[in-house]
């Protein structure tokens, strides 16, 4: 089953009513280091929103002709162009842990680079429930052998650790977390995305 978005507030798909967007962001925000990408610090609005700070300092008009360079040309162009020797590595890291926490809403629009290092932002669409997925995930359609680097980083992963701190922030499903390991664990036995 296919959910599509709508609008912004994601919160009112019963895919997400378990969490609201504000806690998958800071969420994210707090696990991704264990997956080695990069994710700005996010700052909670008095309406509820989220607001990378990556995004919070630049014009909309910078970040729109970004994302309209991205989606022509492709993020590992642009991040070859602003002198990332591992763009294609970053890409990966990326897309791994956005299989992993349910996230299937990455694309040109929910990244933004700088001096060569992609971020991942607007990370509201992580933890959905079970079953409750979108399919394919937007810019990471196709599958890839895991390197056998990417296999270690899985193995070595602090599970409990991780269940810890997606608790703290509010994503509490027993559903949602078991999905989170048992991604985690079929990508390790696959040995692909």
């Amino acid at each position: 089953k296919v959910i599509q978005k709508s609008g912004n507030r994601l919160g009112a798909l019963d895919a997400y009513k378990h969490r609201s967007e504000a806690q998958a962001e800071a969420a994210v925000a707090d696990v991704a280091h264990m997956f080695n990408v990069p994710v700005p610090p996010v700052a909670l609005q008095t309406d509820g929103s989220v607001v990378s700070a990556v995004m919070a300092h630049l014009e909309e008009k910078t970040v729109d002709r970004l994302h309209n360079v991205m989606s022509r040309v492709g993020v590992e162009a642009v991040l070859t162009e602003q002198g990332s020797k591992d763009a294609k590595e970053q890409m990966r890291r990326m897309a791994i842990m956005d299989h992993v926490l349910g996230n299937h809403d990455r694309g040109p629009h929910n990244l933004i680079i700088r001096n060569g290092v992609a971020y991942a932002i607007d990370n509201g669409a992580a933890f959905p429930m079970p079953g409750e997925e979108t399919v394919i995930p937007q810019g990471f359609e196709g599958s890839f052998k895991l390197s056998p680097e990417e296999l270690d980083l899985l193995k070595n992963l602090p599970k409990s650790a991780m269940l810890r701190l997606l608790k703290q922030k509010g994503i509490t499903n027993p559903k949602v977390l078991a999905a989170v390991v048992g991604r985690i664990d079929a990508l390790i036995e696959s040995g692909k995305l």
